[in-house]
């Protein structure tokens, strides 16, 4: 009896060590699948924002291809821009569980003030229409070009501009399958401010609580400094501000942790969008990146493998100076605008003081940034190398416009944001997890209520648009409306009857473009006289003809007006000119005009 006993409890310890060493077991699976899904979790949140860059990129050039003849489907668009959106928001719903993995609740601010500022922007640039200046002159008036494969027209800039702004939004028209959607598309321009935050979030996620209520603050600062006015407008400055800070992010990110190559090759990827965005990022992208990098493999023992990628991005963004946009430079339009009758210290002189005196923040944010980046050797080599020659251009060429040196004050930001780095790599990064744990159920409740508070904000504000009656769907009469006032239900007549019009303003030939034929005055070395004007009616066979109120571009309107007053039989006035801009449409008797009636 003793010994069976004895047996049977040798049998339950056996069994209790079998079974603790299977517990022990199934436990440490569950360590490492916890531990590479938060590994592939961990890569996704650093490379949210240079995969959302490169879907904007592949859109444009697709959409490039496409007007050479190359048949691209238009769900091929339409998969890319459901990606994009995809990528932002999930970036965005991954920061409450790197935040509780982390524990750096300090994080929520920025993530905070990142979520109303894209709500703000999205609101703003969704209930309104490509209407406000260069947004309805030249990027949308583009975008339609690309959308009809039409070629880009440079006749109102007088210089060629990076295209990939506008082909990126005519590749958001390829797939919703009209340019009048321009509610959507602007939506979705709206994501730069999110990847603005999340860029900030990233690059003060080393300097502790300190960091992020730095990165609150100063997302804070860079908007109402100045760069709400373009975040909320569709323009290609905040695409090409986000880009390239992206660039210099991913850049000293793979600095700081040279074992995840993934971040050099969005830095080089980031570069070219940024490049193809707007003319100051080619500094960095042909320029000053292949240098800096060059540098770092002679200096710091970088892999040449990343001279020779930096020297490939490099080359990719040389071709649209060198080749697509040769002439770039020759913008007297903007230069004149900018210099005025001034010499180069005066012009240096009235720089710094509208943009450093009269606005002490920018003045501040500048010199923090290079008192705290003197000390890095790195970080000092990109603000001397980068950050000081686009100031010195912004101020030189672009000080006419605070959004034309926009990218050189977020740029500062971000360098400030690493220079207060405290370690090299987050110490825990590989700290144990579990999905079941109550600070992954607080992430996820967190994650609900952003997700709630993201749809009561959408349907308030579709509620309130159609309680103001706005007709989202079609922004070209959301345009119409802006300029022309109590006369809009006459214009918009002849906009949806698309009977050709001749235009005497570059606004409204971006009104008119792509839906109705549109005439515009044809100038020569000889001036614009009467007799050219009635010609080009003639021809035309323009049914209606506007002058161009507040905003002329060139002769055409004031012949226009003073024919209409020697000749009212042929010109008879249909709106008076009692809207915004004071635009005058007149009705034409083309037979009328044949007979040479209004010749003299």
């Amino acid at each position: 009896m003793w010994d069976n006993a004895a047996a049977d409890a040798e049998r339950y310890a056996s069994l209790r060590v079998a079974y603790s060493e299977r517990q022990a077991r199934t436990q440490m699976a569950d360590m490492d699948i916890n531990a590479h899904n938060m590994s592939r979790l961990d890569v996704f949140d650093r490379s949210a924002v240079g995969l959302a860059l490169g879907l904007i990129g592949a859109s444009g050039l697709l959409l490039a291809l496409a007007d050479t003849g190359l048949p691209v489907p238009r769900a091929v668009f339409a998969v890319l821009w459901l990606a994009l959106w995809g990528v932002v928001l999930a970036a965005v719903l991954v920061q409450p569980i790197a935040i509780a993995r982390r524990g750096s609740w300090h994080q929520w601010w920025p993530l905070m003030v990142t979520l109303l500022l894209f709500i703000y922007a999205a609101i703003r640039l969704g209930g309104s229409s490509f209407a406000i200046d260069d947004e309805l002159t030249s990027w949308n008036y583009w975008a339609i070009q690309h959308f009809l494969s039409m070629p880009t027209d440079y006749a109102y800039t007088q210089a060629a501009y990076p295209q990939l702004f506008a082909e990126w939004v005519g590749s958001i028209y390829r797939a919703l399958g009209s340019f009048d959607q321009q509610a959507t598309a602007r939506v979705t321009i709206s994501l730069a401010t999110v990847m603005l935050g999340l860029l900030m979030m990233r690059a003060s996620a080393l300097a502790g609580r300190y960091g992020s209520w730095l990165a609150a603050l100063l997302l804070l600062v860079l908007w109402f400094s100045g760069f709400r006015l373009s975040f909320m407008r569709g323009l290609a400055d905040p695409l090409m501000v986000v880009a390239l800070l992206a660039s210099v992010h991913y850049f000293l990110e793979y600095a700081a942790e040279s074992e995840r190559p993934l971040a050099f090759w969005w830095c080089a990827l980031a570069a070219v969008v940024a490049s193809y965005a707007k003319q100051p990022a080619l500094i960095w992208g042909c320029v000053v990146l292949p240098v800096i990098c060059a540098w770092c493999v002679w200096r710091k023992g970088w892999k040449p493998w990343t001279f020779g990628l930096a020297l490939l991005s490099a080359g990719a963004s040389a071709v649209w100076p060198l080749a697509i946009g040769r002439g770039f430079q020759n913008n007297q339009g903007v230069i004149s605008r900018s210099l005025g009758d001034r010499e180069l210290l005066q012009q240096l002189v009235h720089s710094a003081h509208s943009y450093l005196l009269d606005r002490p923040l920018v003045l501040l944010l500048l010199a923090a940034s290079a008192i705290t980046c003197w000390s890095k050797p790195l970080l000092r080599g990109i603000w001397l190398l980068l950050l000081l020659p686009m100031l010195l251009a912004w101020f030189i060429w672009g000080s006419y416009a605070f959004r034309l040196g926009m990218h050189v004050v977020g740029l500062a930001g971000l360098l400030l944001l690493h220079a207060c780095n405290r370690k090299s790599v987050l110490s825990d990064s590989r700290q144990a997890w579990s999905w079941s744990s109550q600070a992954a159920r607080r992430a996820y409740g967190a994650q609900a209520a952003m997700l709630a508070v993201l749809a009561l904000t959408t349907f308030g504000a579709l509620a309130v648009a159609a309680k103001r009656k706005l007709d989202l769907e079609h922004g070209t009469d959301l345009t119409i409306r802006h300029y022309f006032e109590a006369s809009a239900d006459t214009v918009l007549a002849i906009y949806r009857g698309k009977q050709p019009v001749w235009v005497s303003s570059n606004y409204l030939n971006g009104i008119f473009y792509g839906n109705n034929p549109v005439i515009v005055p044809l100038y020569t070395k000889d001036g614009y006289s009467r007799h050219r004007m009635l010609k080009e009616l003639m021809n035309s066979g323009a049914a209606y003809a506007f002058s161009a109120g507040k905003v002329p571009y060139g002769a055409a309107s004031a012949v226009l007006l003073q024919t209409a007053a020697a000749c009212p039989q042929a010109f008879r006035e249909i709106v008076h000119g009692r809207n915004a801009f004071g635009y005058k449409v007149f009705k034409l008797d083309v037979p009328l005009l044949r007979t040479g009636a209004c010749q003299s």
